[in-house]
């Protein structure tokens, strides 16, 4: 019976390990730059505009409640319901496999958008790039057009 005990207790252990494991190494957070800066921006203008903020599902909150997510375990959660949400639409397709890169994310008052950023551009970015708005229960809200 204590054998069966110690090897409960292994598996849990081991369990754990394997949990940690994997959110370590999870989808990672992009750092300020060009676009980021470009984001925010953009994202403000929008929320001044009572038009555009109704339209997008914006909440009203002032510009510094708009700003880049740095936290880890934040990030790999934004991503993860970025994920989710692509797959519910495209069920068979797989989805990527965490760490292949990192993701826009910004929080946007109680709100997150994430970005993919284009992996083959070089320089500054210029071309269209969605951002994909949920709400603080991780709701699914819209997309901007960045």
């Amino acid at each position: 019976m204590r054998i069966l005990k110690e090897l409960g207790v292994l598996s849990i252990v081991f369990t754990l390990a394997l949990v940690g494991r994997a959110q370590a190494q999870g989808y990672t957070c992009k750092s300020s730059d060009f676009f980021s800066d470009m984001m925010i921006r953009q994202v403000n203008g929008s929320i001044a505009d009572t038009a555009s903020r109704s339209a997008l599902g914006l909440p009203n909150v002032p510009p510094a409640q708009v700003t880049l997510a740095a936290d880890a375990a934040f990030c790999n959660r934004a991503v993860l319901a970025l994920d989710t949400l692509a797959h519910s639409q495209h069920p068979t397709e797989p989805m990527p496999s965490p760490g292949s890169g990192g993701y826009y994310v910004l929080k946007v008052g109680t709100y997150t958008g994430v970005a993919v950023p284009d992996t083959t551009a070089t320089g500054p970015r210029t071309s269209y790039a969605p951002l994909f708005l949920f709400d603080s229960l991780w709701k699914f809200v819209s997309i901007i057009g960045l």
